[in-house]
């Protein structure tokens, strides 16, 4: 398993999770890909954050609902890289988008930004201090693809193509068209849909609009139509015999 020690700009570098139950989510994913947890403290013995490995390496992260956001949809996030987040930003704006979250130093780990694009879905921007991202990735258990669900599939490719340099290819599927940024796909880095046909994800027991990026970890096999449910309610279900996804749409069935 060789470590990643950098990520192309523009291409996702990192996905955590945002929950209102940290140890029931620690617990499940750690059990569903043999992850490893370290949990992470301020001065004070608050915990600010828990990190997940695989053999000692960076994977993916976990953390709490920050004040004033406890109505927000338990969710996965991507993280795009930029070498300039205040340029980055700049685009996002120029591009038609929101900044939700203005640049933010996080420590020593690198600087972030919360945005919005065009077509409503949220994104982060992230500028590498000594966090340069996930140090392994497209391996059993790691983040390996990452997909936008939209119906404003021409808004995002020229929203992204503004703000990440991102350039198409239109792969036919079964279910329809899809529309892949090769730039990202010719990357080391985990691949994406930049844009995919369909309505954005909505939550499966209040119907509200969730974040429609959604990360997909790689898996062993897994038997056709398996799919389970985190206990905050995230679904992880089947993409093909060695891909499993994480999202928050309703599966086709489901375990405990």
């Amino acid at each position: 398993m060789p470590e990643i020690t950098s990520h192309a700009p523009g291409t996702p570098c990192w996905v955590d999770m945002t929950s209102d139950h940290v140890d029931a989510s620690k617990e499940y994913y750690s059990g569903l890909f043999g992850w490893e947890a370290e949990d992470q403290f301020d001065d004070a013995g608050n915990r600010i954050y828990t990190l997940f490995r695989i053999d000692g390496k960076q994977v993916a992260g976990l953390g709490g609902k920050p004040p004033g956001f406890e109505e927000m949809p338990n969710v996965w996030n991507t993280s795009f890289l930029t070498a300039d987040v205040e340029g980055s930003v700049g685009r996002v704006t120029e591009a038609g988008g929101q900044v939700l979250m203005p640049p933010l130093e996080v420590m020593d780990s690198g600087t972030m930004a919360v945005c919005m694009d065009t077509t409503g879905a949220g994104f982060i921007l992230w500028q590498p201090g000594t966090h340069t991202g996930a140090q392994l990735v497209n391996e059993p258990g790691t983040f390996t693809w990452a997909e936008l669900l939209t119906g404003g599939v021409e808004d995002a490719k020229d929203f992204y193509g503004r703000v990440l340099d991102w350039t198409y290819q239109t792969v036919h599927c079964p279910a329809g068209s899809s529309t892949r940024s090769s730039k990202v796909a010719r990357t080391a880095s985990p691949g994406s849909w930049v844009a995919r046909r369909g309505s954005p994800t909505r939550s499966p027991t209040t119907g509200a609009s969730t974040s429609p990026w959604r990360t997909w970890t790689r898996r062993w096999p897994v038997p056709r139509n398996w799919a389970v449910r985190s206990p905050t309610r995230q679904w992880t279900s089947r993409a093909s015999d060695a891909w499993q996804g994480s999202s928050t749409r309703r599966a086709p069935s489901s375990r405990s």
